[in-house]
């Protein structure tokens, strides 16, 4: 009975860490933001020590990648920013792709940073803030089913 209640308790650390803790499990769930007329979708995969990397799935092609060059990334950061950025802690939560797939745009706290794929070029938008999240994903489909019955 002691060890059952042992196990329990050391499920529920790891589950649930003390306030302030670093949590115990990573990869337990994907979030996935479609794009690309639902064909493809990005994740951000939270790893120990505040490392974390956006994977980039294409449903169609069944492929998994990295969702852009991290180290590039940084390292652009970097320079334009005159702070050393680890590509592996970059300073962002959310990514958006283009419809075109040619660039995309990172979206951090305090900065919105848009790149090409083709060069890496950045540009700042200091303009508007795009949202955090896109559209869920009934509201997408929603909205496609207006466009096409428009088209008709």
């Amino acid at each position: 009975m002691h060890k059952i209640i042992l196990i329990l308790g050391l499920v529920l650390f790891a589950v649930f860490p003390a306030k302030g803790a670093e949590p115990k499990i990573y990869k337990d769930k994907i979030e996935p933001h479609w794009f690309d007329h639902d064909n493809k979708f990005w994740y951000r995969n939270d790893r120990r020590g505040d490392r974390r990397e956006f994977i980039l799935i294409d449903a169609q092609k069944g492929t998994r990648q990295q969702a852009f060059d991290h180290q590039r990334v940084a390292k652009i950061l970097s320079e334009r920013t005159g702070k050393e950025i680890d590509p592996e802690k970059l300073p962002f939560e959310s990514i958006e792709f283009s419809d075109d797939a040619k660039s995309f745009t990172i979206i951090g706290e305090n900065s919105v940073w848009k790149f090409d794929f083709e060069k890496y070029e950045a540009t700042e938008d200091k303009t508007a803030r795009p949202e955090k999240t896109e559209a869920p994903r009934e509201e997408r489909r929603r909205r496609r089913s207006r466009e096409a019955a428009n088209t008709k």
